[in-house]
């Protein structure tokens, strides 16, 4: 059950990306290959950088408790 909604989840969410792409580019007549060029990479370096910021608090706790 856990795989086949992962599975449903995944399309839902790709489904919703590509149809948001088609609607900007159509809307702002766009080249279909600029938007995901300057989007896509936009949203994987936001979720880095929480990421980055996740693992500053854990070497921050880790220090604290952990030091050698």
């Amino acid at each position: 059950m856990t795989l086949v909604m992962g599975i449903i989840w995944i399309y839902l969410y790709s489904f919703l990306i590509v149809w948001w792409t088609y609607a900007i580019t159509m809307a702002y007549n766009l080249r279909f290959s600029l938007l995901p060029m300057i989007l896509f990479p936009f949203g994987i370096m936001m979720r880095d950088l929480k990421k980055l910021d996740d693992m500053r608090v854990c070497i921050k706790v880790f220090g604290k408790y952990c030091s050698d």
